[in-house]
């Protein structure tokens, strides 16, 4: 499972292979600061998301490193003991 961010304000948590539930209040703060947020990342969805799997495979071929990318402010942190 994993809590994502969105220049460092949590907007959701992400559970492999499930769903991703969105945190209206990060999305709403983000909104509120200017950010105009992906719509990818802005709603429900109760399926697996190629556009987090992509980026969890990518980046645990580097442990210890953040999981995201640098070319988006997208960033996905594990949550341990779950």
């Amino acid at each position: 499972m994993y809590d994502v961010y969105y220049e460092d304000v949590l907007i959701g948590r992400y559970e492999r292979n499930k769903n991703y539930v969105i945190f209206e209040e990060g999305i709403r703060e983000l909104k509120e600061k200017g950010y105009d947020v992906l719509p990818i990342v802005a709603k429900f969805e109760e399926r697996t998301i190629p556009f987090f799997e992509r980026r969890i495979k990518n980046c645990s071929r580097f442990p210890g490193r953040k999981i995201g990318y640098h070319t988006d402010p997208i960033e996905l942190r594990e949550i341990k003991g779950e």
